[in-house]
């Protein structure tokens, strides 16, 4: 049964490999949202296998562009992309701000070797492999804000999306419909 909630951006952020896309388009259709996730956006600007800087600085800022676009017109949004940075991180909580949509975290983690054990493999939503793991996990920034933190290897998806339905109600009661 799919909640109807007013316009919220959840932004569902990790390491390849931990399951991000899977949760966020779990999530995204338990609540009725659009799904939006950075691979498919540099796929789309045929950037699949472009990781420098300047690349990544494209993808986020196009993906930026859509999902602002989305919220304003009333729809409720789950990113996954990596958002490794602290930088990243603030604008698009900044700018959710500004905009007057609530902002909702959702770091998703998995063990070392699970992790290491998807990337080795070919995955439809990620071309992400072990070099562009390695490459993330050494830029990878902590998060300083409260955010929930799930294990994909712990959990079953059905639980995992009841516990960010069940965060995001506790932190916005008054958001709920």
């Amino acid at each position: 049964m799919k909640q109807s909630i007013p316009p919220t951006l959840i932004l569902v952020f990790g390491l390849p490999g931990t399951g991000k896309t899977t949760l966020a388009r779990e999530l995204a259709t338990a609540l009725g949202a659009i799904h939006r996730n950075s691979d498919g956006v540099r796929a789309g600007l045929g950037l699949r296998g472009h990781y420098r800087d300047a690349d990544k600085l494209r993808v986020y800022r196009h993906l930026f562009e859509e999902v602002f676009r989305l919220l304003a017109s009333g729809k409720t949004v789950v990113v996954d992309a990596t958002f490794s940075r602290g930088d990243e991180r603030d604008r698009w909580a900044s700018a959710a701000g500004e905009a007057g949509v609530p902002v909702l975290w959702v770091e998703v983690r998995a063990d070392e070797e699970v992790i290491r054990n998807r990337v080795r493999k070919t995955r439809p939503d990620s071309e992400a492999d072990e070099a562009v793991y390695e490459q993330i996990r050494k830029e990878w920034m902590p998060m300083q804000k409260e955010h929930l933190i799930l294990y994909t290897d712990r959990h079953p998806l059905p639980a995992l999306v009841t516990q960010v339905l069940e965060w995001k109600t506790l932190h916005h009661p008054h958001r709920q419909t």
